[in-house]
């Protein structure tokens, strides 16, 4: 369907697709994991976790082996085996020792690829007065590979400021580089190398490094980035999504070390929190999960963890039972009265339901879609600036069997996309109008 195809990606663990327009609201983008491959495999299981998590990936073998991940791949419910993997270092997240105002560790990276075209040099200690991102990344993940882009601006901004980016892989120096050799998509024939070039890109396969920050730091999920400033000390910790302001700051020595470091020791508080939830949910044991969801919704949240917050409630009352999730999104269509955004969200979380589970009767599916539809055009009258509300809006449209309004809602997504996306939902368009014409013939 449209909403799996827009927002699919890295399904055979080794491909990327760049379809996504939008970060997905789930802890670490773990929602992501190749469910097919895993379906009967406790040691394919563990060898995702050891590729995501690095060094780490020990520290819950055992949770999954609790948890009986091999033998259950095949049930819905286990659609959330991505969970479980979070859930199961949450007390590596609490333990964390590399936090912000941490002496930031040196780096003992084994092949710098890429070095700025000779501007940059490898670095194991930091240069007092200069400020260094070290960014984790690896050529299986969507998201890193979408921000290279932005990584590279950014090092292009700055790099006459004493900035140095060092973007760290944990795979082999054959895996880096063959990746490096792959045509950017809809980059006019640029190779990754060729985008990269600016900045200096590493791989590290004795994952050392990783053991040192991400691990240190109880680090999950990537693209994960460390910002060290100009005394050799960790000033941010983050997604680069968000890199820019806190970049910005710290080279204009106007950066709030202290500050900073409240709001993310409050974020960490959140995110075990969250996983709380989800390893609950994990579980079996619905009902606890939104209990816990319930309470942390009560509580001052950022944005993003609300917004999660909120997809995840819904999800789980899906998965716990036809009447329970009707009832839910039921619920929050009503609450949305006018709120644009809200109304996007309950239309969104159908579409991700009805990907994620493929075990919904038919006839409840029905329902879930007019209600997705209903609350998506009430979003799309107050706020048609966003195209993952379109992506929702034509993937129930096509679900419900209307193309042709499909069609045009997926012609919005391809007007509001940029870049990759745009190529990919320009392709996706295509097919549509090429099923419509199958269809009236």
């Amino acid at each position: 369907m449209i909403f799996s195809a827009a927002l699919a990606e890295n399904r055979d663990g080794t491909s990327i697709s760049e379809r996504n327009t939008v970060r997905y609201f789930t802890v670490a983008d773990c929602s992501n994991l190749d469910r097919v491959v895993c379906r009967h495999s406790s040691t394919l299981a563990n060898r995702y976790a050891n590729r995501h998590f690095g060094e780490s990936h020990h520290r819950f073998e055992s949770g999954l082996a609790t948890l009986g991940v091999a033998k259950n791949m095949h049930t819905p419910k286990l659609a959330f085996f991505a969970f479980i993997v979070i859930a199961a270092i949450a007390n590596s997240l609490a333990a964390a020792t590399l936090t912000i105002g941490s002496v930031a560790p040196e780096l003992d990276i084994e092949h710098w690829v890429q070095d700025g075209e000779g501007k940059f040099k490898p670095v194991t200690k930091f240069e007092e007065g200069k400020v260094y991102i070290v960014e984790f990344w690896a050529t299986w993940c969507g998201p890193c590979i979408r921000f290279m882009p932005h990584l590279a601006e950014l090092q292009q901004k700055y790099a006459d400021k004493g900035v140095q980016l060092i973007s760290v892989s944990n795979e082999t120096l054959f895996e880096v580089t063959k990746f490096l050799e792959r045509a950017v998509p809809g980059g006019d024939g640029q190779t990754f190398k060729e985008l990269t070039k600016v900045y200096c890109l590493t791989a590290d396969p004795d994952r050392s490094c990783g053991t040192d920050y991400m691990a240190a730091a109880g680090k999950t999920s990537i693209p994960t980035a460390f910002l060290v400033g100009k005394t050799g000390k960790i000033e941010w910790i983050g997604h680069p999504m968000d890199l820019e302001q806190p970049l910005e700051d710290v080279v204009a020595d106007k950066w709030d070390r202290d500050a900073f470091l409240v709001k993310y020791k409050k974020q960490q508080e959140i995110e075990v929190a969250i996983m709380g939830a989800q390893k609950l949910a994990e579980a079996g044991d619905f009902a606890k999960a939104i209990e816990q969801i319930d309470q942390l919704l009560n509580d001052d949240l950022p944005d993003m963890e609300r917004a999660q917050l909120m997809q995840m409630r819904p999800l789980y009352a899906i998965f716990s039972g036809s009447d329970a999730g009707l009832a839910e999104l039921n619920k929050q269509a009503a609450e949305a009265r006018d709120d644009w955004r809200a109304n996007a969200n309950v239309g969104i979380i159908v579409a991700k339901s009805l990907q994620e589970s493929k075990q919904i009767p038919e006839d409840v599916q029905k329902q879930y879609i007019a209600i997705g539809i209903s609350a998506l055009e009430k979003a799309i009258e107050k706020q048609d600036k966003f195209p993952i509300v379109f992506v929702a809006y034509a993937d129930l449209l096509s679900r419900s069997g209307d193309l042709e309004k499909a069609i045009e809602a997926q012609t919005k997504v391809v007007e509001l996309s940029k870049g990759n996306a745009k190529v990919m939902n320009e392709n996706l368009l295509r097919k549509m109008k090429s099923d419509l014409e199958k269809e009236k013939k």
